[in-house]
């Protein structure tokens, strides 16, 4: 699978599905189904960074339980996939050029996804020269996939999790759970590190050429979260980068939000997309709040890698574009949508890729975006309510 990248909210319904093949991380060690925890503890100076106190809940009406689900999506917005790429060990394992970027969504609205599944920004694309199979580096929010009894201990890091042969894959816990102010509801993320075709043109990888390197960089991870700290977003040398600690429910007033949705899927969901991804933010905006609400919206960021064809829909709608506060907007409104609408909002901002070494291949530089998708009553006239929203998403006035 490609990895993705998206700054992107979306409005969507409240009524979702249970397919995704993005993020969907093994449950708390808690859970009978996951893998016993190989977390070591994350330095407790992190505590203030990952769990910072109060959350916002942006003038909604908000109980415990939605305040303790806010924070964890705070937190896991701050961890840096990229930050687990060390050009030591690549060089050190033969990959001395390399280029490495977030990751990128290749269309705003993927085939065959939930509603709720993430647009990027849950992982780090890493190539090489001289192939198309590359690294991703994603982070798994906390559920359950379908794959997790095929990951055990390594013998020769037990804090590295390993998929049994001959497949190539590996998991380090990020034990959130552990610090300071960390909600009692909060399940250990994961970094896992797998091969990746770069081009984007196929689901088989030939995973030969970075296995041993993706086992290095699952050593390090382990290390690094061990002794160092976990890797954190967010530093202020990348605007688009920093786009992506944003909350997407900062949308709420523009949408007259009422409340907060949080899909659970059946727990017999091979490959579920639950509330658990942290660019997105399912919204109700009745007063009926909950799955059955007469009005519901989705918010997601991420980032995309921009082309002729990112904007392309499975209904084979064309947008129409316009520009406000200096972000190029782009509006679905066509009757497949019902009475909803889709807007994509593109801020003029880029993440600039990591490039190692003098022969490192080209990546594209992965584009913010923000995408809102309103379900809404018939009769309902919502495109320049879900621009604002997406506006207001992106820190930009409305």
């Amino acid at each position: 699978m490609v990895a993705t990248l998206a700054v992107c909210a979306v409005l969507a319904t409240g009524a979702c599905g249970t397919h995704d093949n993005h993020e969907s991380a093994p449950p708390s060690a808690a859970d009978s189904q996951a893998p016993a925890s190989t977390a070591t503890p994350a330095s407790g100076g992190q505590a203030a960074v990952f769990f910072p106190g109060t959350v916002d809940t942006f003038g909604l009406t908000a109980g415990q339980t939605d305040r303790d689900h806010l924070a964890e999506l705070a937190a896991l917005r701050r961890i840096d996939p990229c930050g687990f790429v060390n050009p030591n060990t690549l060089s050190a394992n033969s990959r001395a050029d390399a280029s490495y970027a977030p990751s990128a969504a290749r269309a705003v609205v993927a085939t065959g996804l939930s509603p709720i599944a993430p647009l990027g920004g849950d992982a780090c694309t890493v190539a090489f020269p001289g192939t198309t199979t590359g690294l991703e580096l994603r982070i798994l929010p906390g559920e359950p996939r379908w794959n997790d009894a095929q990951f055990a201990p390594d013998p020769s890091d037990p804090a590295v999790l390993k998929m049994s042969a001959p497949a190539c894959g590996y998991r380090v816990e990020i034990p959130l759970n552990e610090l300071a102010g960390a909600p009692g509801s909060m399940r250990n993320p994961v970094v896992e590190i797998s091969p990746v075709d770069i081009s984007g043109g196929s689901t088989e990888v030939d995973a030969a050429p970075v296995c041993q390197v993706a086992s290095a960089l699952a050593t390090n991870a382990a290390s690094t979260v061990g002794h160092n700290g976990i890797p954190v977003r967010g530093s202020g040398t990348s605007t688009g980068a920093d786009m992506l600690t944003l909350d997407p429910c900062r949308a709420a007033p523009q949408l007259h939000a009422e409340g907060f949705i949080w899909k659970e899927p059946s727990a017999a969901a091979q490959m579920p997309t639950t509330w658990r991804h942290p660019g997105v933010c399912n919204l109700s905006l009745s007063a009926n709040t909950g799955e059955l609400a007469s009005s519901s919206a989705v918010v997601k960021i991420g980032l995309v890698a921009w082309s002729d064809n990112v904007l392309a829909v499975p209904w084979g709608e064309r947008p129409k574009s316009n520009k406000r506060d200096g972000v190029e907007l782009f509006d679905y409104s066509d009757k497949y949508l019902g009475a909803g609408c889709l807007v994509v909002a593109k801020p003029d901002a880029t993440i600039a890729p990591n490039v190692v070494g003098t022969a490192a291949p080209a990546l594209t530089a992965p584009s913010p975006v923000a995408t809102v998708r309103i379900s809404a009553p018939e009769g309902s006239n919502c495109v320049d309510t879900a621009e604002k929203a997406a506006l207001a998403v992106l820190n930009r006035s409305s």
